[in-house]
C-alpha cells in the first residue's frame, strides 16, 4: 500500500516536503485476509461489572482503575453516542477496518470519574474480542455529539493466524470530571450474538516500557525516494525518572522482508526531551553512533552500545537514521515496527525525513520533514480518515537497554576502538572498550564506576567486565599519551604518572570488582587520596599467550574520576 504523506490525518508537511510519500511494507502475517469471521473467546477472569444497556443508567465505576467486565449478550443498539461521523479525528478511530462504519452497536454504558488530571488509557488489549470503545464527556448522555475518543480494530494486525481486534482509547482527563464509556460490538459481531469480556482503565503516569515490541515486526515504512534521509524515533522514560542508557537493540525488517541490504550505513542516536512533552522536535542530541544495517529481514535484534553510557532526566528518544536505497525489485523500507503490542502510547513512535540528504540527527528542525507522529494527532490516535488503517498504531523495533542500579560516575577515555592509539596488532575493541582479548567473540573489556567519589563518604566501586583472567586495579595521577594511551602488552596503558596498585581481583563469569576479593579497602584508602583531586583508573588483566603478541596481558580502557572532600 502507498499512502501520500500529506493525506495522513493531522500531519502537516512543510511546503518543500509535501511531495514526499510514506510507503508501507506489510508482513504477510499482518494481512487482513487472515481475519476470521467469528469471535475468539478469551481466558480473562469474570469481573463484577457488566455495564448498562441504557446510557441514562450507566454502570457506576466511581474513580476506580483496573479491570472491568462487560456483557454484550443481550445488549441492544441505542440512540445515544456515536452513530455517524460528527467531526474530529477521534470519530474516525471507530471506523471499522476497511470501511466507514463508525457506529457502536450492541452497546453497554459505564460512568467514570477521573481520580487525577493526566492521560488515561482505556483498553481491551490482550483480548481477541472484537469490541469498540468510545468515551464522552459526562454526565449528560451524548446525542449527536462528537466523542472524546473512539477505537476499533486498534492494531489492524494478526497474531499468527488470529486477527487482533482490540480497542484502545487515550484521552486527557481532568480531576473530578465525569466521563461516559461506551462498549459495543465490532464488525464481526455486528449482526451476531454477544460475548462477555473485560477492559482496563489506567491513569497517568502510564509507564513507558524499555521494550515495546513482542519480538516480531509486522510492518515497515519508508518516506520518499532513494537518497532521502529517513529516521524513526521512539520515546522512552518518564518525566520523574533519571535513567542511564547503556545502548539500544534494533531490528531492520520483518522476517522475510526484501529490499533491505546488510551493511547499509546508518546512525543510532539518543536525544534528551528537554520539555518532557514526548515530542522529538525540540530534542537535544546526547550521542550518536555510526553503524550499519544488520540481520535484515530476519527479525533478529542487533545491540548498539553508547560510549559512555548516557544518563538522562525525564523523557528521551532513541532513533535510527539512514538514507534510502533501492535494492533489486524491492523498495528499501527500514522504518520497522511492531503492530501487535499493548503498551505504545500515541506519542511513542515518530518519524522524520530529509529530501535528498541524510537525516540531520544533530538538529531535528533542520530537516525538510523534521518529526511526525506515526498516528493521527491527538491522544485518540485515530485511524486514517482516508483509509481507516489501523496499522499506524505501532512502535518501532527499537529497545532501550538501561542500567539497573545507580548511574555510572567518571569519564571514559583511551578506548581501544580506534578513537585513540591503535591497538598493538589490530585487535580493535568495541565502542568505549579496551582492545580485544582472547575471549571468543571479544570486543574487549570495559571498566565502569559507580558510587560517591568523596574522601569522607567513599562508596566508589570499580567494575571490569569481559576480562579474560585475574585483574589488577590501579590508579594513576595522569593520562598517558594525552588521553590516547600507549601500547602495552595486548592493550593500551592509559593511566600513568604516579601509579598505585589497588588490588588483584579474580573475575567471576568475566566480571571483577574493586573493592572485592582479598582487597576490601575503599578506593580513597587504596589509592591514598588525602585531598580533592582527579585520578585515573584502569584494570590490567591476564590474557592468553600469543593471542596478539608474546605478552600475556591486556587492559580495559581508562576511567577518570574527580574526588571531592
Amino acid at each position: 500500500m502507498r499512502l501520500l504523506l500529506f493525506a495522513v490525518p493531522a500531519v502537516t508537511m512543510l511546503a518543500s516536503f509535501a511531495e514526499a510519500q510514506l510507503f508501507e511494507n506489510v508482513s504477510p502475517r499482518a494481512a487482513v485476509a487472515s481475519e476470521p469471521s467469528f469471535a475468539i473467546p478469551t481466558q480473562l477472569p469474570p469481573a463484577p461489572t457488566v455495564g448498562s444497556d441504557v446510557c441514562a443508567t450507566a454502570e457506576v465505576l466511581g474513580s476506580a482503575v483496573g479491570s472491568f467486565g462487560y456483557d454484550l449478550t443481550t445488549a441492544t443498539t441505542g440512540t445515544e453516542g456515536q452513530i455517524t461521523f460528527t467531526g474530529g479525528d477521534c470519530n474516525y478511530g471507530c471506523a471499522e477496518y476497511g470501511n466507514a462504519n463508525v457506529q457502536v452497536p450492541g452497546d453497554v454504558w459505564f460512568t467514570w470519574t477521573a481520580p487525577a488530571t493526566g492521560r488515561v488509557r482505556i483498553s481491551s488489549c490482550g483480548s481477541l474480542a472484537d469490541v469498540k470503545i468510545a468515551v464522552y464527556l459526562g454526565p449528560t448522555c451524548p446525542t449527536g455529539t462528537s466523542c472524546i475518543g473512539c477505537s476499533d480494530d486498534y492494531h489492524g494486525a494478526s497474531v499468527g493466524a488470529v486477527y487482533q481486534r482490540d480497542a484502545r482509547v487515550f484521552f486527557d482527563a481532568v480531576l473530578g470530571t465525569n466521563y461516559l464509556i461506551q462498549v459495543g460490538r465490532g464488525f464481526s459481531l455486528f449482526a451476531g450474538t454477544g460475548f462477555i469480556d473485560a477492559f482496563t482503565i489506567d491513569v497517568a503516569p502510564i509507564v513507558r516500557p524499555n521494550v515495546y515490541d513482542d519480538g516480531a515486526a509486522e510492518v515497515s515504512f519508508s518516506v520518499g525516494a532513494a537518497g532521502n534521509g529517513n529516521c524513526r524515533m521512539q520515546c522512552f522514560g518518564d518525566p520523574s525518572a533519571v535513567t542511564t542508557v547503556l545502548g539500544t537493540d534494533v531490528s531492520w525488517g520483518w522476517t522475510g522482508q526484501t529490499g533491505l541490504v546488510n551493511g547499509t550505513p546508518c546512525v543510532v542516536a539518543i536525544w534528551d526531551d528537554p520539555t518532557d512533552d514526548a515530542n522529538p522536535t525540540d530534542c537535544v542530541l546526547l550521542q550518536q553512533v555510526s553503524t550499519t544495517y544488520q540481520n535484515v529481514g530476519t527479525g533478529i535484534f542487533t545491540s548498539i552500545l553508547f560510549s559512555p553510557p548516557v544518563t538522562v532526566n525525564g523523557n528521551y528518544f532513541i532513533g535510527v537514521a539512514s538514507q534510502l536505497i533501492v535494492a533489486g525489485t524491492g523498495v528499501d523500507a527500514p522504518l520497522t515496527a511492531d503492530s501487535t503490542l499493548c503498551f505504545a502510547q500515541p506519542d511513542t513512535a515518530w518519524y522524520g525525513a530529509n529530501t535528498g540528504l541524510a537525516y540531520d540527527v544533530t538538529n531535528i528542525p533542520a530537516n525538510s520533514g523534521p518529526a511526525f507522529r506515526l498516528g493521527a494527532a491527538g491522544n485518540c490516535q485515530a485511524q486514517g480518515t482516508a483509509t481507516y488503517n489501523g496499522l499506524y498504531h505501532s512502535a518501532w523495533t527499537i529497545r532501550s537497554n538501561v542500567l539497573a542500579g545507580p548511574p555510572p560516575i567518571g569519564t571514559s577515555f583511551c578506548s581501544g576502538d580506534g578513537t585513540a592509539t591503535a591497538c598493538p596488532c589490530g585487535n580493535v575493541g568495541g565502542p568505549g572498550r579496551g582492545c580485544a582479548n582472547s575471549t571468543a567473540g571479544s570486543t574487549g573489556a570495559i571498566l565502569s564506576a559507580v558510587g560517591v567519589a568523596s574522601i569522607s563518604a567513599d562508596t566508589v566501586v570499580l567494575k571490569a567486565t569481559d576480562v579474560s583472567g585475574p585483574g589488577l586495579f590501579f590508579q594513576g595521577s595522569v593520562q598517558f599519551g594525552g588521553g590516547n594511551g600507549i601500547t602495552f602488552g595486548d592493550g593500551l596503558l592509559c593511566a600513568g604518572g604516579t601509579i598505585l596498585r589497588l588490588g588483584v581481583v579474580f573475575p567471576v563469569a568475566g566480571v571483577a570488582t574493586y573493592p572485592g576479593g582479598l582487597t576490601p579497602n575503599p578506593i580513597h584508602i587504596g589509592g591514598v587520596i588525602g585531598a580533592p583531586g582527579t585520578f585515573h583508573y584502569q584494570c590490567w588483566y591476564r590474557d592468553a599467550f600469543m593471542f596478539c603478541s608474546v605478552a600475556t596481558n591486556n587492559l580495559t580502557q581508562g576511567v577518570t574520576i574527580p574526588w571531592g572532600t
